[in-house]
């Protein structure tokens, strides 16, 4: 898991903010499920420690299948991709013995670990070029993703109602805004104001000092 936020997901996030003209420091929310290895001490303090700007965000149990975006629609479709790339290989496999002459009831097809890795790298490739192809897929299944009324897509997010809605309840409950406040980690590059490292002269031009204390009585 924390080989794949590493490589996949940090690179992904950092890019994203790139393209967007965001600072690197922009927070993001990884939505997981109740695996005990994500809710796990160790895993919640490393990103803590590691990946502080990104917010774990937990599918409480039983509530993937209306909850996730990967179980709405996602994952239906890649097994289903899967599942087809293989039978195909299997198909092709038969074929070509039997156009050697071998026997139906002679067929065999090799199921080696060997030759399984080989054939279901091609398969998920497969699967994963269809899904390239189909952005409407992914963005569909946020769309799917609904409570009630609303759901987890992006021009449901950034609709006029959901921020409003958003900071009235800042605004009327304490407990909700320091809870989700709780868990932003601290700016690194910013000083308190009571901090003896703090430099009140930091937001001044350099270039006016000079012209300012000469102007000082």
């Amino acid at each position: 898991m924390k080989a794949w936020v590493d490589s996949v997901l940090d690179p992904y996030i950092q890019g994203e903010c790139q393209r967007l003209g965001l600072p690197s420091s922009q927070k993001a929310i990884l939505t997981l499920d109740c695996w005990s290895v994500h809710r796990g001490k160790d895993f919640r303090e490393w990103m803590k420690r590691c990946h502080p700007s990104i917010i774990l965000l937990f599918v409480p149990g039983s509530c993937t299948s209306v909850a996730q975006p990967c179980d709405t629609r996602i994952n239906r479709v890649l097994k289903h991709s899967i599942k087809k790339a293989c039978i195909d290989y299997l198909a092709q496999e038969t074929q070509a013995q039997l156009s050697r002459g071998i026997p139906a009831s002679k067929v065999q097809i090799n199921t080696s670990p060997a030759s399984l890795r080989n054939a279901s790298t091609e398969w998920l490739l497969t699967a994963w070029t269809w899904f390239q192809e189909r952005p409407e897929i992914v963005l569909g299944a946020w769309k799917d993703t609904k409570f009630g009324d609303w759901d987890l897509s992006y021009d449901t997010l950034t609709s006029p109602c959901c921020q409003c809605i958003v900071e009235e309840r800042f605004q009327d409950d304490q407990s909700f805004s320091l809870a989700i406040t709780a868990q932003l980690p601290e700016n690194p590059e910013f000083v308190k104001a009571d901090s003896p490292n703090y430099d009140d002269d930091y937001a001044i031009d350099p270039a006016l000092l000079p012209s300012i204390h000469g102007a000082l009585p």
